[in-house]
């Protein structure tokens, strides 16, 4: 993606002059040189928020929640408003500059910098009281200061930004055009004056702990380290909604990695938990119907699963590829568990997935199978069961039944292949100009003959038929309707009569 360099104008806050022209922003210098870096797709939203943000003095909108006294850290900006009851007593304003002092009228300079609001309040609370004895009064962060940061490792585009102060690391992240393949979702470090935070996205996104994504008023360093020289990985599989490979830090116990993924998937009172070590060469198991089991601590590499207790019924998993939003093994959680139900727990399928071609692939011995009607044998495989073991796909018998082939249902070991668009028709057999034409959603199969040059002389029109490419089963013309991506038309010849 072409990224544009951009100095954000800051005229407000740094005296720097600017403006904005019809393309975006025109360039300007701070006093140290700094630019900022704005990923072009994102340029209009982030950017112009910021802008906007700092010319209406409108910060306090970006809060998430109740503002906690001791987790935001005061810096060059920062405004306090100081109400007094008295009508006699005028309220005070007063701004942090950037010596980290804030200048109160009748009182003089209080060094306020790099300390939390709930210190500084208390500094400030101190100072009036000697000053305004008798009188109540109340102290309020009436206006937060924009921060800069600068995020170093792997991000898309790192560099130097300017941001409400707040904002916290991922959405900084996200200015900055996100991480990319290969970075640490759990061992990002935030720091600045004397201080260092770990921030853990991973903790973030599953659990929505906002500690473990601070406020970037925290510091003025936001490092992204790559995940491989972080300290491993535990992988946790079986009866968990979301299965995973998730980043190990020192001081993990099991409940976190099953947090990460959203929990367990079954009753408990039928499961155990088994971890097993590789680097120890052990495992321990645990009933989850007891509860100590979440305070088990683990070590890198660790692999945790969650299984049915011995005697209690699995049901097995499935697997699904190609283009759907998280392609996976998954586990099947019900006796009746229908390609709908796989459709849901991998999320869908992407923008590109050509559902009228999707095939389900199943091992089974040589037995009948009464309980799906649309299968259809494959040659036997050569996998050293000798003639016992054959492989089936079930395909929809007509993809033209709308849903109904979403409530296929999957056995334990089916396999889901869902392709993407070809994009294409192929016309076959005695068209003028056979071969491939463009594919257009709601066209019959007469508009894409047109395409590749109509009907040619021995054309055998009424035997022309659309062909499914996977199942190969065909349809004529007036029961195709509507074609479907990938789909062939076939064209006889007509007969030609021998003396």
């Amino acid at each position: 993606m072409k990224i544009r360099t951009v100095v954000i104008a800051l005229g407000l806050m740094l005296g720097i002059s600017g403006f904005i022209n019809a393309q975006g922003f025109t360039p300007v210098s701070s006093s140290d040189n700094s630019v900022v870096t704005v990923p072009a797709g994102l340029q209009r939203s982030y950017a112009d928020i910021i802008l906007e943000i700092m010319a209406s003095g409108s910060q306090n909108r970006f809060l998430d929640g109740i503002m906690n006294p001791e987790a935001y850290i005061i810096g060059p900006g920062d405004k306090f408003q100081i109400s007094f009851v008295s009508d006699i007593q005028p309220d005070i304003n007063c701004q942090v500059n950037s010596s980290g002092n804030a200048f109160v009228k009748s009182i003089g300079l209080i060094e306020l910098g790099h300390i939390s609001l709930q210190a500084s309040i208390s500094k400030l609370t101190k100072a009036l009281k000697k000053n305004f004895s008798g009188i109540d009064f109340t102290i309020q962060l009436s206006e937060f200061r924009f921060t800069r940061v600068n995020l170093i490792g792997r991000v898309k585009n790192p560099g130097t930004y300017y941001a409400p102060a707040t904002w916290r690391v991922s959405e900084v992240i996200t200015l900055a055009g996100g991480l990319i393949p290969g970075a640490s979702l759990r061992s990002i470090e935030l720091s600045g004056f004397g201080k260092s935070y770990n921030v853990d996205l991973t903790r973030y996104r599953s659990l929505g702990d906002l500690a473990a994504n601070p406020m970037i008023c925290a510091g003025n360093t936001i490092h992204i380290p790559e995940a491989a020289i972080s300290t491993g990985y535990v992988s946790v599989s079986g009866q968990v909604s979301r299965p995973g490979i998730f980043e190990y830090r020192d001081g993990d116990t099991v409940i976190d990695y099953i947090d990460f993924c959203e929990g367990i998937s079954s009753a408990s009172s039928d499961l155990r938990m088994i971890v097993y070590s590789p680097s120890e060469d052990k495992e321990q198991t645990s009933l989850l119907a007891d509860d100590g089991w979440k305070s088990i601590p683990l070590h890198s590499g660790d692999n945790i699963i969650i299984d049915w207790v011995e005697g209690k019924k699995t049901f097995g998993s499935v697997i699904i590829v190609g283009a759907v939003s998280r392609p996976g093994t998954y586990k099947i959680k019900s006796d009746e568990y229908t390609l709908a139900n796989l459709m849901d727990n991998c999320s869908g399928v992407n923008e590109n997935a050509c559902l009228e071609r999707i095939q389900i692939y199943r091992l089974q011995l040589k037995t009948s199978d009464n309980g799906i009607s649309n299968v259809i044998s494959s040659p036997e495989m050569n996998s050293g069961w000798g003639s016992q073991l054959t492989t089936k796909f079930i395909v929809s018998n007509n993809a033209r039944q709308g849903t109904a082939f979403q409530q296929l249902p999957l056995k334990a070991g089916d396999s889901v292949f869902v392709p993407t668009k070809t994009g294409v028709i192929t016309v076959t057999g005695a068209a003028a100009s056979p071969g491939i034409v463009p594919f257009y959603a709601g066209k019959n199969a007469d508009y894409y003959i047109g395409l590749a040059g109509g009907y040619g002389h021995d054309a055998n029109q009424h035997g022309t038929v659309v062909i499914n490419p996977v199942t190969g089963g065909k349809l004529s013309l007036s029961q195709a309707g509507s074609l479907f991506d990938g789909e062939i038309i076939y064209i006889p010849r007509k007969e030609s009569n021998s003396k």
